[in-house]
């Protein structure tokens, strides 16, 4: 047999059965990756793995949402609170105004022992006021009326107060 074994012959043949069942496998593995790349790419059903990997997507995007949410309260509160003070400043200047007629009415009418009772120590100070002051409109008005406003302001700063620091 030209020289070759039979035992030899059969390896050679068994070796070539097996390639070309390697081959046939191989071929067949590459149809079925190609089907389901192309399936994948086309179809909307998903694999497991792709599952997970959109329910993370999806609970990262639900975290993100919560914590814009959390951010936008924040910095409604902030604006909330850049408001109170805004209010603060404006009724700050009434505040003050009210506090120099106080002064202005106690520097011209200490002589009187009822009013000097009305308004309260913190208004009374040293400061100078021109003698043109008692001519104002501070200098007509009643004094009991000032110091009536003037705890207004002071609730309705109290108030914004703890307002801006329930949002807190």
């Amino acid at each position: 047999m030209n020289g070759r074994r039979a035992s030899d012959v059969g390896l050679l043949r068994l070796r070539s059965d097996h390639d070309e069942k390697q081959k046939r496998k191989n071929s067949f593995t590459q149809g079925l990756l190609s089907h389901y790349f192309h399936r994948k790419n086309s179809s909307p059903e998903l694999s497991s793995n792709d599952k997970t990997l959109k329910r993370i997507i999806s609970d990262q995007n639900k975290r993100l949402v919560l914590y814009n949410l959390t951010m936008r309260e924040n910095k409604k509160h902030l604006i909330d609170l850049f408001e109170a003070i805004k209010v603060y400043e404006k009724i700050k200047d009434s505040y003050s105004q009210i506090n120099t007629a106080c002064r202005i009415y106690n520097r011209y009418l200490k002589t009187d022992a009822e009013l000097q009772v009305n308004v309260s120590s913190d208004l009374v100070s040293d400061l100078q006021f021109l003698e043109d002051d008692k001519d104002t409109l501070y200098g007509k008005l009643d004094v009991n009326t000032f110091c009536g406003v003037r705890v207004e302001v002071k609730k309705e700063l109290l108030e914004i107060w703890n307002k801006s620091q329930e949002n807190f």
